[in-house]
């Protein structure tokens, strides 16, 4: 049999087609899109939607848009620039195909992220052990690093209520509740954002520590203030 050129070129772009439409097909059996560290893992192959939320007064999201962030998993890979959102009432981190609507949780257990905050700022959180208050899987913000660690947890929760008793519509509402934790020795304490409770929980440097809150006028209320003692108190 003889094929002439055109005959040659029409066959390989058909094949060449079909496999990229294959390698982009979601299997309920390989859990993905294509396969490796970082890819969308979708239960059940289908995708996750966000329709419990319609309607909402307030954000249940940290993120409200997608964005690209790093992520590191359980088995120390990471990577970089990947559209991510946390979910922080069900505290999970989800990601996007670029340039698609599918999304999903991530094909492996992910440990940690930087993601951008809807100040423009960047926001770093990771996996801690429980406290008797969270999971041991938990996300925390990390407000500053060291050997010892401030952490924000915020755990929204959506509560129902009705304007008055006659009225029948039913409004939702994301309700934030933040609390704050200092990690030391790999035991989150929960704090109250004030003088006497953080130096409680250090249990050493008062002096020091009281001097620097004064010196630079820090207000313990401010999240800014609180990371900048704790960032201090890790020099000491």
């Amino acid at each position: 049999m003889k094929f002439n050129l055109k005959t040659i070129i029409a066959v390989v772009a058909f094949s060449v087609s079909a496999t990229i439409v294959k390698s982009q097909t979601i299997s309920p059996t390989n859990g993905g899109l294509n396969s490796g560290s970082g890819v969308m893992s979708l239960q059940g192959g289908t995708t996750v939607g966000f329709s419990e939320y319609t309607g909402l007064v307030g954000n249940p999201f940290f993120n409200p848009d997608w964005v690209k962030g790093d992520v590191t998993f359980a088995d120390g890979n990471v990577v970089k620039d990947k559209l991510i959102k946390y979910d922080e009432f069900k505290d999970k981190l989800f990601t996007q195909i670029a340039g698609n609507t599918k999304s999903g949780e991530f094909d492996q257990p992910a440990t940690a992220f930087t993601i951008i905050t809807p100040e423009g700022t960047l926001a770093s959180f990771s996996i801690f052990p429980g406290n008797g208050k969270t999971s041991d899987n938990a996300f925390f913000q990390v407000l500053s690093d060291g050997k010892v660690k401030l952490l924000r947890k915020n755990a929204k929760t959506i509560t129902e209520y009705k304007a008055n008793m006659g009225s029948a519509i039913t409004t939702r509402e994301v309700v934030d509740n933040i609390d704050y934790y200092l990690l030391i020795d790999g035991k989150a304490v929960r704090i109250k954002k004030d003088k006497k409770a953080v130096e409680a929980a250090l249990g050493n440097k008062q002096a020091e520590l009281e001097s620097y809150i004064k010196a630079n006028n820090l207000n313990l209320k401010n999240d800014a203030d609180l990371a900048k003692l704790i960032t201090q108190y890790n020099t000491l």
